[in-house]
C-alpha cells in the first residue's frame, strides 16, 4: 500500500513534540519510580518498577528513530546529504554539550535537548514565520528555566553508594558540582573532614582540615627520625625524604598525599587529578579549610589526565604516586582515555618508567594487585 509522502511528513513535527514531552517527562517519572539499584525491596514492585522505568527510556530513543526513517525515506534521493548531516549533527551535539553540563547538570540538559526538538519541530512545520513571536519565548523559557534556580535539576538517587542518598536526605551536602567527566558533592560527615562523593558515591575521597602550620611536624620527625609514618601512602614519600623528591601524583583527587610529600620535604609536587570540578573546590572554596595546601609554592596542583600529562613532559621523577586511582564513573566506564584501565596497560607503565628516575620509585594502590604486577613486569621487559 502506497502511503502518502506529505502525510508522513506532517507526522515528523508531532513526533518531535511528543519527543520533546518524553524527553522531560523522564525527571518526575525517574524520581517517582521506587527501582533500587541494589535491588532492595518487594520483588513484584522492583519489577514493575525497572519495567516501566526502561519503557521510560527506550520511548524518545524510538521515536527519534521513526524521525529520522521518515524522513531517510521521504528523502531518499538525499540520503547523502542527510547522512553527512546526521552525523555532523551528532558530533557537534557531543562538543557543545559539554560546556552546558557544569551550569545545566543531568537533568537540566534534558531542558536543552526538548527545546532543540521544539526548533525541529517547528521547521518541519508548516506553521507561518509570524507564529515565532509565541515559538521563541516558549522555547527560551525552557531551555533557560534550569539556570534560574539556585541549585541543579536532580534525579533522585536510587542507589544510596557510601550512603550518599542518606547524606542528602539529612541536609549533610554543603555542596554539588556537575563536571563534563563526574558530578562532584561535598559532604559534612566529620567536623574535621569533608567528604568528596563523585557520581553519587562511585569514589570518594577525604579533604582533611589542616591549619597550614607544616613546621609542627619538624619536631615529631626529628625525635622519630626512623618510624614517623603517615600510613600507605605516605611510604614512598618516606623513604625519600632525605633527597628532596620531585613527586608526580596520578589521581590526587583531595587526598593527603600531596600534604604528605610537600610535609617530608618534597622539592616539586605535580598532583594532577581528571575532575576539574574536585580541583577548583579544593583550591577555591575548600582552601582554608585545608591550610591551602593544594595551593602551596612546592605544589602544581591541575587538571589533567595522567598519561596525557606524562606523554607533555620530559621531566623524570624520584616518586611517581597513584594511590586508589579506579574511577568508576558513567562516562569513564566507556570513555577510552578516561578509564581507569586506561592508567593499567603495558603502555601507560612504559610511561611511568620512563619518566622515572635511575632510583625513582613507582608507588601504586590498586585493588586488582595480581593483574598490576604482571602488566608492569610486561612493561620492564
Amino acid at each position: 500500500m502506497k502511503v502518502d509522502k506529505e502525510k508522513q511528513l506532517k507526522i515528523i513535527p508531532k513526533l518531535m513534540v511528543f519527543y520533546a514531552i518524553t524527553a522531560l517527562s523522564l525527571l518526575p517519572l525517574l524520581n517517582y519510580l521506587p527501582f533500587d539499584m541494589n535491588f532492595d525491596g518487594d520483588m513484584k514492585t522492583l519489577i514493575w518498577a525497572w519495567s516501566v522505568m526502561y519503557l521510560a527510556l527506550v520511548t524518545p530513543f524510538f521515536t527519534g528513530g521513526i524521525v529520522i526513517s521518515l524522513v531517510f525515506e521521504n528523502c531518499s534521493s538525499e540520503s547523502h546529504g542527510l547522512y553527512f548531516y546526521d552525523l555532523l549533527g551528532a558530533g557537534l551535539g557531543c562538543v557543545f554539550l559539554i560546556p552546558f553540563i557544569p551550569y545545566y547538570g543531568t537533568g537540566g540538559m534534558l531542558f536543552v535537548v526538548a527545546s532543540i526538538l521544539l526548533i525541529a519541530a517547528f521547521v518541519f512545520s508548516n506553521l507561518p514565520m509570524k507564529a515565532l513571536s509565541w515559538v521563541i519565548p516558549i522555547i527560551l523559557v525552557i531551555a533557560l528555566y534550569p539556570v534560574t534556580r539556585d541549585n541543579y535539576i536532580e534525579f533522585k538517587g536510587h542507589g544510596n553508594k557510601r550512603h550518599v542518598d542518606e547524606y542528602i536526605k539529612d541536609g549533610k551536602r554543603d555542596y554539588v558540582r556537575w563536571d563534563p567527566v563526574s558530578k562532584l558533592g561535598v559532604y559534612n560527615i566529620h567536623h574535621n573532614a569533608k567528604y568528596f562523593a563523585l557520581d553519587g558515591g562511585q569514589q570518594a575521597s577525604w579533604l582533611t582540615q589542616f591549619d597550614g602550620d607544616y613546621d609542627q611536624y619538624d619536631k615529631e620527625m626529628r625525635d622519630n627520625p626512623e618510624t614517623f609514618y603517615f600510613g600507605l601512602s605516605s611510604a614512598s614519600h618516606f623513604l625519600k625524604r632525605h633527597v628532596e623528591p620531585d613527586v608526580l601524583i596520578l589521581g590526587a583527587a583531595v587526598g593527603n598525599e600531596t600534604r604528605t610529600a610537600v610535609i617530608l620535604g618534597a622539592k616539586q609536587v605535580d598532583s594532577i587529578e581528571l575532575v576539574g570540578a574536585m580541583v577548583d573546590a579544593a583550591k577555591g572554596k575548600y582552601s582554608e579549610f585545608n591550610g591551602n595546601s593544594f595551593n602551596h609554592p612546592k605544589v602544581n596542583y591541575r587538571v589533567g589526565e595522567g598519561r596525557t600529562f606524562l606523554r607533555s613532559t620530559d621531566h623524570k621523577y624520584d616518586i611517581i604516586q597513584m594511590f586508589s586511582n579506579h574511577t568508576s564513573s558513567s562516562i569513564a566506564e566507556g570513555s577510552g582515555a578516561l578509564m581507569a584501565a586506561y592508567l593499567q596497560t603495558a603502555e601507560a607503565y612504559i610511561e611511568y618508567f620512563t619518566h622515572l628516575k635511575d632510583d625513582g620509585i613507582l608507588s601504586i594502590n590498586r585493588h586488582i594487585y595480581p593483574r598490576m604486577l604482571t602488566t608492569a613486569a610486561l612493561a620492564w621487559s
